[in-house]
């Protein structure tokens, strides 16, 4: 039985949860003083262990709703970026958090095949979900980019901003067409790929586990406190304003002027079914 690592997180108290997986496809949870350091230079069968059914973690693959990717995921190839299910949103572990995860999970992938049928230039492209032997989804197969903005932000003197901002105006627009809402528009759901032998750049919005319909009430996960309108709060029914704000603060956090405003019309919207 061979035992690893597949998860950490860090708790208020200061303790770290972990989930342990093994060779068999098992799962098992537990609390340790230990920092995320030692955890991963420790024998993980050392570790107290509860044990816990797979399909309390993961969603199952549903063939008519989801597109199977069919490559390796412990190999994927370099243009192939595996997205692993998180398992731990919040400090605890009971079956209503555990549910929120999953939720985000089925959300992610609603979006994402609905954007497969309808792709678009400036939005990440989902290329499927990774199952395991039980047919439980485990991870999200996406294009891979180069690089995320937040990266060009901090390591590169300068870059494209208004291309940046163009790009993500219209990859919202895109999915407001379609009824959906990202909900969590910032730097590091942006990527960027820098164009060779004379390709333009490319910048995609990506990461859909926050992605609501329009009107669907705000539940689970959304964007971070710099990039979201506090007029908004949990069970509080979504709109296209909520990223119309959030590229409002990436053009400030750019330095680019203009003005964001959402061309299509609300009552026009196409259906996401």
């Amino acid at each position: 039985m061979a035992l690893r690592v597949i998860e950490t997180r860090r708790l208020q108290d200061g303790t770290i949860r972990y989930i342990l997986q093994d060779s068999q496809e098992r799962f098992w949870h537990g609390v340790t003083r230990l920092t995320t350091k030692q955890i991963k230079t420790i024998d993980p069968a050392t570790l107290q262990k509860t044990p816990i059914d797979a399909r309390e973690l993961y969603i199952p693959y549903i063939p008519s709703r989801m597109t199977r990717w069919r490559g390796d995921p412990e190999a994927p190839p370099a243009h192939v970026f595996i997205k692993k299910i998180r398992l731990m949103l919040h400090d605890e572990f009971l079956r209503d958090e555990l549910q929120n995860s999953k939720d985000c999970a089925s959300r992610e992938i609603r979006c994402g095949e609905l954007l497969k049928r309808h792709p678009h230039p400036n939005i990440c492209a989902y290329r499927g979900v990774v199952t395991n032997a039980s047919d439980l989804v485990v991870g999200i197969a996406y294009q891979r980019y180069e690089c995320s903005i937040d990266v060009l932000i901090q390591n590169v003197a300068s870059f494209n901003a208004p291309l940046v901002v163009s790009s993500i105006e219209k990859a919202v627009y895109h999915m407001h067409r379609y009824g959906l809402v990202h909900c969590d528009v910032h730097p590091r759901n942006i990527f960027f790929t820098r164009g060779k032998e004379g390709r333009p750049d490319q910048v995609v919005l990506g990461d859909f586990d926050a992605a609501h319909v329009v009107r669907e009430r705000l539940c689970d996960k959304c964007g971070s406190e710099d990039y979201f309108p506090s007029t908004y709060t949990w069970h509080t029914p979504v709109a296209t304003d909520i990223d119309l704000y959030s590229v409002r603060m990436l053009r400030k956090k750019l330095c680019v002027g203009g003005q964001s405003s959402d061309p299509w019309d609300k009552s026009v919207l196409i259906s996401p079914y």
